[in-house]
């Protein structure tokens, strides 16, 4: 059972005694020390690991100690040894010590009841849920070639600990070589944080193929399987040169019996920009709606992944089919997440538009009688003449405002980093009025190569970037 132990404090006493001898005027004093033994505390739950709502036995016992008071998730004058049953309440970590006095001095220990963070039920809300629980993290940089930033990565509880651990997609691909020599394969990490609040790599603990794709660009965590616990998706794009053919995607299935991950891939090939995870037709299986800018031979960029329950998929190009969609020009979206504007149950499909080539960003509502997204209205979202690229949306259910990433014309990357620029726009739902919140150009951080955000969220009042490298927090 794995249990976080406080370091046991225990101080001892001496005691001096003194003693006289009689017989005559000229008795003499012996002095003598004899140490009295310290107290020492065992203690542990019967089992390490429980669900919300559910119990486990906490058992000490002691030696040389005369009382016990409980601190931290437990409280009050305790017995020298016993049990206590505890039942949780919340997901997360509870830390139960025992202080323990005799004699001989006080000794300290304390056992965690660890219960799972339960999984957010669209990868969309897995990641709120994440940066608002533990806000900007620093993402270590996990790619090989200088330059280049970790993207690919996502939050979850990994490893059933009551705790949020970190998965990343390393980048080491090089798109400046032919793709003989640069379409190099990265690898899929899994990190814990230790007591100093450093990402440290647990890989192996849990992984033992972690193969990737040649370019990854976004992870996905939802129950893909149907076991209650986090899977991990990776939508990948293949290499990032002409043809852009794309590359079969990946998932890692979670293992309940061996604790584990199962490295998968999924027979679907896409140059698959963005991506996201819902039970879109509700019937209690995870889809996964696609961003191909390759799709379907370019006739569908937009299209579903039907989840079978299992970790694998069926893929569905019609319940994305707007005729009224211009899918001609090369990548009409880049990015797509599965939100519910209406908290009505219902996913609507937002994408950003390559607005470069025209498209704008789209809102379309599913419709529950056509199990599609082929019949209702699309809501048009106002554009950016400057930061014409969206790369990512986050929806504040409070205010009604959509908050878009933005970068600007990406045929001006080629100039080098002082020409790269990120937007936010704040999206008035209701009314679809904009405004522009926040704008940057160049390096946000030039040791790490950080040149545009990524993923955005809310923290506190704030809408921030998740990579802490960047060090954007701006109030809604």
């Amino acid at each position: 059972m794995k249990l976080k132990l406080a370091g046991a404090v225990a101080i001892g006493i001496s005691t001096l005694v003194l003693s006289a001898c009689g017989g005559g005027g000229d008795g003499g004093t012996t002095t003598g020390t004899t140490s009295t033994a310290a107290p020492t505390v065992a203690i542990a739950f019967d089992q390490p690991k429980v669900a919300v709502g559910q119990t486990a036995k906490l058992t000490w016992t002691t030696t040389n100690a005369t009382s016990c008071v409980a601190s931290g998730a437990w409280s009050g004058t305790q017995a020298t040894s016993g049990t206590s049953t505890q039942t949780t309440s919340t997901a997360g970590q509870a830390v139960f010590t025992l202080t323990c006095t005799g004699p001989g001095g006080s000794v300290q220990q304390s056992a965690t009841m660890m219960v799972p963070l339960p999984v957010q039920k669209t990868s969309y809300l897995n990641r709120m849920a994440a940066v608002a629980a533990i806000g900007p993290q620093p993402i270590p940089q996990t790619g090989n070639l200088p330059g280049w930033t970790t993207v690919a990565y996502a939050f979850g509880d990994f490893f059933q600990e009551g705790t949020y651990s970190l998965v990343t997609h390393t980048q080491e691909a090089d798109n400046s070589k032919p793709a003989a020599q640069g379409a190099v394969p990265g690898h899929i990490k899994f990190w814990k944080m230790d007591a100093n609040g450093n990402w440290v790599d647990h890989t192996t603990d849990i992984l033992s193929d972690n193969s990737g794709c040649v370019w990854a660009r976004k992870i996905l965590v939802a129950d893909f399987n149907g076991d209650g616990l986090p899977d991990v998706y990776v939508s990948c794009t293949g290499f990032d040169a002409s043809p852009f053919s794309g590359e079969t995607q990946r998932i890692l299935l979670s293992d309940k019996t061996t604790h584990t991950y199962k490295n998968t891939i999924i027979p679907v090939t896409a140059y698959a920009h963005g991506a996201s995870a819902a039970d879109i037709d509700g019937d209690g299986k995870i889809d996964v709606l696609v961003a191909d800018m390759k799709g379907n031979n370019g006739k569908n960029p937009l299209y579903v992944l039907k989840g079978n329950g299992d970790g694998t998929f069926a893929v569905d190009y019609t319940m994305v089919d707007r005729p009224e969609l211009d899918y001609s020009s090369d990548g009409p979206f880049w990015t797509t997440e599965l939100i519910d504007f209406d908290q009505n149950g219902s996913y609507s499909l937002i994408a950003g538009g390559n607005e470069t080539n025209g498209h704008r960003s789209i809102v379309i509502p599913y419709d529950n009688t056509s199990k599609t997204y082929a019949t209702k209205p699309i809501t048009y979202l106002p554009s950016d003449s400057t930061y014409i690229t969206p790369y990512d949306f986050v929806f504040d259910s409070v205010s009604g405002s959509i908050y878009v990433n933005r970068v600007n014309d990406i045929n001006s990357w080629s100039a080098g980093p002082a020409s790269v620029g990120n937007s936010i726009q704040k999206i008035d739902y209701t009314t679809l009025t904009a405004s522009t919140l926040f704008t940057h150009s160049g390096y946000y951080n030039q040791s790490q190569s950080l040149t545009w955000i990524d993923w955005l969220g809310f923290y506190g009042s704030n809408v921030v970037a998740l990579n802490s490298g960047f060090g954007i927090s701006v109030a809604k």
